[in-house]
């Protein structure tokens, strides 16, 4: 019930806006985002797709601490004297990714998906042991309030955030999440009539063929399913038993009555496919803070330091996209003034 709780506050407009982060989160935003934004880097900033994921930061720091105390002289190696942790406010966590505990912080980001350098929007350093499910809700109420300019229409998250809340959470702002199924997830979800739907939240027909996807009316806020026959209807076994209509069979799905199953975009249909690909930019994201700028290798032991480094990081990231993008402009203006001047 954590993520409930906190996702009741995000829609009741509560945002955490005294940390010392937001400082970084505003140089982020104003010297390499905005830019980048300008550039037409990110995309189109009024239909933004956009991946958020944490990975884990492994402290310099000792989880034991380091004896102020003297009592190992005197042959004491076990005892409750006052130490000092380079690293309060690293705790132990699990990677999943490597199936190992560590010690240290978890860095979360939120990556524009339609950006094919991997941009991050969003960083946040929150303790090892934080779920990702509760670190998305404040930094998504963060992302909103640090661009307002912006309007994101998808989401894309992996299975760790398949919470019924975070979806709720989502279409109140009329984004589309698009998030992985927890396999550890049970439940079955039944239609009124005859019809059923599979574990992707497509309708099966009497003969037991998925339905085919025929758009989401947005008006009326339900999806359109037709017959899977419908062109010739004497190739379904049981057309007979079926409705007697020339148009086929014709199911509607509305996202209120499961908004984990019936998903604008129907899940495993080649649109999610494509769309969900994306997602893997955020790793794409982390792999160029961690291990191209060497982030990971500095065993940083404050939780400072890790932010400060990890915005440096993206900042830089951001000057890489750009220049690619100004260098060639800079050259073929020097190029024309060289012909000038020629002539």
């Amino acid at each position: 019930g954590i993520v409930k709780k906190l996702i009741n506050q995000a829609l009741e407009g509560r945002v955490i806006s005294k940390r010392p982060e937001r400082i970084l989160q505003q140089i982020l935003r104003e010297c390499a985002v905005k830019p980048s934004s300008d550039l037409g880097l990110l995309g189109n900033p009024n239909n933004l797709t956009v991946a958020g994921d944490g990975s884990p930061l492994q402290t310099g720091a000792s989880p034991y601490g380091k004896k102020l105390c003297d009592c190992h002289t005197q042959g004491i190696y076990r005892c409750s004297c006052k130490r000092s942790f380079t690293d309060p406010n690293a705790n132990w966590g699990w990677d999943s990714y490597h199936e190992r505990w560590f010690y240290g912080h978890t860095l979360y980001s939120i990556t524009s998906a339609d950006s094919h350098n991997d941009l991050p929007l969003f960083l946040r350093l929150v303790q090892g042991s934080r779920h990702d499910s509760a670190t998305f809700v404040f930094s998504w109420a963060e992302l909103l309030e640090l661009y307002p300019e912006f309007r994101f229409t998808k989401v894309l998250l992996d299975s760790a955030h398949d919470v019924y809340d975070i979806y709720r959470l989502l279409y109140a702002n009329d984004t589309e999440p698009l998030i992985d199924l927890n396999k550890r997830a049970g439940g079955k979800v039944t239609l009124p009539g005859p019809i059923s739907v599979d574990k992707n939240g497509v309708p099966t027909c009497l003969a037991g063929l998925p339905m085919l996807n025929w758009g989401f009316n947005k008006n009326r806020c339900r999806i359109k399913w037709r017959c899977p026959n419908y062109k010739d209807k004497s190739k379904c076994p049981r057309h007979q038993e079926c409705s007697p209509s020339k148009y086929g069979r014709v199911v509607y799905t509305k996202p209120d009555w499961d908004l984990r199953l019936f998903t604008p975009t129907p899940r495993g249909s080649k649109a999610w496919k494509v769309a969900y690909a994306r997602r893997t930019t955020v790793e794409r994201t982390f792999k160029r803070i961690l291990v191209d700028y060497q982030i990971e290798s500095a065993r940083a032991r404050s939780k400072k330091r890790w932010f400060w480094q990890a915005t440096l990081a993206a900042v830089n990231q951001h000057l890489d996209a750009q220049v690619k993008v100004i260098k060639p402009n800079i050259l073929t203006e020097i190029g024309l003034k060289s012909l000038e001047t020629a002539a």
